[in-house]
């Protein structure tokens, strides 16, 4: 299983960057409270981002 996901992504020019940043690109446009694990940071952020 390992061995051919790893050859799929070998024939993709960069592909062990380029795959795991285009997944990762589209889980967080849609689901991207996932990402939001509730660090101090991570609230600051979302705080300062919700102000007008």
């Amino acid at each position: 299983m390992v061995i051919k996901i790893l050859k799929s992504i070998r024939k993709v020019s960069g592909g062990l960057l380029v795959v795991p940043l285009i997944l990762s690109a589209i889980i967080n446009t849609f689901f991207s409270e996932i990402f939001q694990i509730g660090n101090p940071t991570t609230a600051f952020f979302a705080s300062f981002m919700r102000q007008p």
